[in-house]
C-alpha cells in the first residue's frame, strides 16, 4: 500500500470486539488515509492505528 504516512501493516487483535483484524499503522491520520484504507478487505476488518514516526537506531 503506497500511501503517505503509512509506516506498517500487520495482523493484530481488534480494538472493538473479539478476534483478529488487519492493522494499518500510520504516523498521523490524514484525510487521504481515511479515504484510501477500507473498513474491510476480503471479509477481514481493517483498523488504522496511529503510532507516530518509526525509526531504527
Amino acid at each position: 500500500m503506497a500511501v503517505e504516512d503509512v509506516v506498517g501493516v500487520g495482523v493484530g487483535i481488534c480494538s472493538v470486539g473479539a478476534g483478529l483484524c488487519l492493522k494499518v499503522y500510520v504516523s498521523k491520520l490524514t484525510p487521504q488515509i481515511e479515504d484510501r484504507v477500507p473498513a474491510t478487505l476480503e471479509g477481514a476488518r481493517v483498523e488504522v492505528e496511529v503510532v507516530g514516526d518509526i525509526s531504527a537506531t
